[in-house]
């Protein structure tokens, strides 16, 4: 008998009908809401990442110079050196007597009768430096100093690091000016020109020159980057004295700008960190547009300029006075694009005023004061009537005497 064959499923094998189970690693059933918050998190990150790389890029363009490769290599020189403590403040001064003390890099350099001295904030002197001058004066930019002998042919270049270049021009020095790049710029006379200029590359190499049979240079100042030179002349108009605000294109002779006045006679002008110019006038101050086209004014009202500062971040600090013993006065802060940010009465004989990125200083007879951004009255120090000059960096200032260096807070 023939045996009974079934078709059914052979045995360990399971027939499925469709739908009925779930396969292994199938895909699961997601919650709506879930999904949702996924989705909104995942656009938030996305939205912050722009901005933060929209930030970057900003806080990259406002600090192109600062951050250019040059300016970088030469951090990477500087830092190192800055770096420790000394014995603290009050530090000596080299020499019979110091002339002027100004910012350098995250520091300060001195200049005496005899050398130039570069320290921290923490009171280490980082290095001393022979000048040889019989007239020095000091100017300092960013990372670079330039020091120059007026009335006489030679200069230096410095830097925390090192000299960059020293030298000696043709004709006698008049002054002279310094960028953030390192390039400086240098002022002179002879018996058949009245002035002359020559803007040079931190290696000494000149780039630029200017001269003049018809203006006196009273004062020349460098764009942060270099690329941009300013010349404030005086002469005589009718019996009168005009002054004319010359911007030039380093590297080309047409002006990019003139400006001229017959109400002002112009102490310094420079430039600041959006590329506006301030100039510093005996009746006004001038703010001029970084275009060079257009300007707007601080007048003093009648009142006598007394003492005054630029900074490249945070714009003018002006101290003006209409006592006649000048032991009351206005001390006023502006932006760098000639905005009023407070204005203030400060007592005493004002001697030295600096202003700062988030602070400022006055330093009169008896007293040192350290105000906020606002004019907030931040400290008062009592000082001694040895000294002359203060400088504002960071949170604290620095005064100068002739023979010391002291730190307030």
């Amino acid at each position: 008998m023939a045996e009974k064959r079934t078709t059914g499923a052979s045995t360990g094998h399971i027939a499925h009908k469709k739908g009925n189970t779930r396969k292994n690693g199938s895909k699961k059933k997601v919650d709506p809401a879930l999904e949702s918050r996924r989705k909104i998190v995942s656009v938030t990150v996305k939205i912050a990442l722009v901005l933060l790389a929209v930030l970057l890029l900003i806080a990259w363009w406002s600090n192109r110079v600062d951050w250019s490769c040059t300016n970088i290599v030469q951090c990477s020189k500087d830092t190192p050196l800055m770096i420790g403590g000394g014995k603290g403040f009050p530090i000596s001064v080299s020499g019979s007597r110091a002339l002027d003390i100004k910012p350098l890099a995250n520091g300060f350099g001195v200049l005496t009768d005899t050398s130039y001295s570069i320290h921290n904030t923490e009171s280490k002197t980082v290095d001393i430096r022979a000048h040889y001058m019989s007239s020095p004066a000091l100017t300092s930019s960013g990372r670079y100093a330039l020091i120059y002998d007026i009335g006489g042919k030679s200069y230096r270049l410095e830097t925390v690091a090192e000299t960059l270049d020293s030298g000696k021009t043709d004709y006698v020095i008049t002054g002279g000016c310094v960028s953030r790049t390192g390039r400086y710029a240098l002022t002179s006379y002879n018996s058949s020109k009245l002035s002359m200029m020559e803007v040079r590359e931190s290696s000494g190499e000149i780039i630029h020159k200017w001269h003049s049979d018809y203006f006196y240079i009273t004062s020349v100042a460098l764009s942060a980057d270099g690329q941009y030179i300013a010349v404030c002349g005086l002469n005589a108009q009718d019996g009168k004295p005009v002054s004319t605000v010359i911007i030039q294109k380093v590297g080309e002779k047409a002006d990019v700008s003139r400006l001229t006045f017959t109400d002002v006679e112009f102490i310094t002008i420079e430039f600041t960190k959006p590329g506006t110019l301030i100039a510093v006038g005996s009746t006004k101050t001038l703010i001029i547009d970084s275009n060079g086209t257009s300007h707007s004014e601080i007048s003093y009202g009648g009142s006598q300029l007394i003492s005054y500062d630029i900074s490249y971040d945070s714009g003018i600090l002006l101290y003006i006075s209409e006592s006649a013993d000048l032991s009351l006065g206005t001390l006023v802060s502006c932006d760098t694009m000639g905005y009023e940010r407070f204005k203030i009465n400060v007592t005493g004989y004002v001697l030295a005023i600096s202003a700062g990125q988030q602070h400022c200083s006055v330093l009169t007879r008896e007293k040192a004061y350290i105000y906020s951004d606002i004019g907030k009255l931040i400290s008062e120090n009592e000082v001694g009537e040895s000294y002359f000059d203060i400088i504002t960096l960071g949170n604290g200032a620095f005064v100068a005497s002739t023979y010391q260096i002291d730190k307030i807070d």
